[in-house]
């Protein structure tokens, strides 16, 4: 099986791709990936975790979806979920929002990551 996806371009040798996965993490500026083994090493699991900008930009998503569909509680739970996920104050989250008059009710400006630069104690 391993020789089959590896012809499909799917897999790797051993161990090779790994620190490519760390480089390539590293470069768009994700946190690092998490190891997990048993103890008799039989198993590993790696959790790649998502991008900051990412998770908001998923969230501000959500939420517009859900806000289209008239579900404002969904919408305003979500966004309470991004805020905290943010670590942001309550003037930045209004900020990254700017209400229009798009479908959704409000779009994002590229500020995600701006807040703590300008306020490092947040």
């Amino acid at each position: 099986m391993g020789e089959f996806l590896k012809d499909l371009r799917l897999a790797e040798g051993r161990y090779t791709g790994i620190p490519k996965v760390f480089r390539a993490m590293q470069q768009n500026g994700s946190p690092e990936p998490a190891f997990d083994f048993n103890s008799e090493r039989t198993f590993f699991r790696v959790t790649l975790p998502a991008h900051p900008e990412y998770v908001a930009i998923s969230a501000l998503r959500d939420a517009a979806h859900l806000q289209a569909i008239g579900d404002e509680a969904g919408a305003l739970e979500r966004l309470a979920v991004l805020h905290g996920a943010l670590d942001i104050t309550r003037t930045g989250l209004r900020e990254l929002l700017q209400p229009t008059s798009s479908q959704y009710g409000f779009k994002a400006k590229p500020r995600i990551g701006k807040d703590r630069e300008n306020n490092p104690s947040r």
